[in-house]
């Protein structure tokens, strides 16, 4: 699993869910896909490792890049990840609600870029062949799982990683 502090909060859902069935790694980054040492942490977390499946996102971060710097920034994360891990089965996960106000609605700004972010993402990764995990449909209509502005809560993590792994068995090899 590579992501931000999101994926932090599923990452052990996830790794119950899938007990016994496939050893999970993660990587949480609050680094934005531009960012040069994005792609040295996905160097460390990957390289050498023999990842069947790896389930990736990032969009959260970088509310400063343009569209135009996010899908090369994507495209080059995408490419590192092939070189890295040319055996693996790569998942994209999209971006999930951006900031909740305090009324537990979402913010109308923030949660445009995330939409935009998504819709960018869903047609580079289409043209790449990848599958995506649309983890924004599993909880866009939750705004009572966030824990706070941005987190969910123990409910919000657990539907996350419900579909991360539902996406990750359906590409995962089986003996």
């Amino acid at each position: 699993l590579i992501g931000d502090s999101i994926t932090n909060g599923y990452s052990s859902h996830v790794t119950g869910l899938l007990k016994g069935q496939a050893n999970v790694d993660f990587l949480a980054t609050s680094k934005n896909v531009c960012d040069p040492a994005f792609l040295l942490e996905l160097t460390l977390a990957t390289d050498g490792y023999k990842h069947t499946v790896i389930h990736f996102n990032n969009g959260l971060h970088g509310w400063h890049l343009s569209d135009a710097e996010y899908e090369a920034g994507l495209r080059r994360m995408v490419a590192k990840l092939r070189e890295l891990s040319p055996q693996a089965q790569l998942v994209w996960g999209s971006c999930t609600t951006a900031v909740t106000l305090p009324d537990k609605q979402l913010d109308p700004k923030t949660n445009a870029t995330v939409i935009r972010r998504n819709e960018i993402a869903a047609r580079v990764m289409t043209e790449l062949g990848l599958p995506i995990d649309d983890l924004y449909a599993a909880i866009v209509d939750h705004c009572d799982w966030h824990s706070d502005s941005l987190h969910f809560n123990q409910e919000g993590y657990a539907a996350l990683a419900a579909s991360v792994v539902k996406s990750v068995n359906a590409v995962m090899p089986r003996p």
